[in-house]
């Protein structure tokens, strides 16, 4: 588990033997690497009525429960952001989320997906639903940025973007 961590540790005196302080500190430091969290494919496609799908992938299973956020960002220049009328409606429900009428872009929901590794687990998916609308639009998609904010499994941050092709 690379994360520090604060455990007590209590010495109890026995017959002739004495203690100094009540109170110390040890320090353990690891001084294996902390295991690197990687996404499989960080560019997906799918069709409507499919799902965008990011493998999350550790190189050595941690001993402790782990999560890390990952954030809808605005699209910016490089295709019209997926809206909420995109999504199947029970994807935003499961948030807490009415689907808005007029449709809004996803990263103005402030919402965000969870990467959860049990201890032992060595791969998560995380996943999208893309909801079939049959209207003709252009290529559409969502940036998503999972940054560990300077944790040691995640070093640097891992941005993914997922892209429903014309149609």
């Amino acid at each position: 588990d690379p994360f520090a961590q604060v455990t007590q540790v209590t010495l109890l005196a026995r017959k002739n033997a004495v203690t100094g302080d009540f109170a110390g500190t040890v320090t353990i430091e690891e001084d294996d690497p902390a295991p690197t969290l990687d996404v499989v494919s960080a560019n997906v496609a799918s069709a409507e009525g499919g799902t965008f799908s990011w493998t999350f992938r550790l190189s050595e299973p941690l001993a402790n429960w782990a999560f890390w956020s990952v954030q809808f960002l605005p699209a910016g220049s490089r295709f019209p952001e997926l809206d909420t009328d995109d999504v199947d409606p029970s994807f935003l429900e499961q948030f807490g989320v009415t689907p808005p009428d007029p449709a809004v872009p996803l990263s103005d929901l402030g919402l965000s997906l969870g990467v959860e590794f049990q201890p032992g687990d060595t791969a998560v998916t995380v996943s999208l639903p893309i909801r079939a609308d049959g209207r003709a639009e252009p290529a559409e998609g969502v940036v998503l940025l999972l940054d560990g904010f300077g944790d040691p499994v995640v070093p640097q941050p891992i941005e993914m973007t997922g892209v429903v092709p014309a149609h």
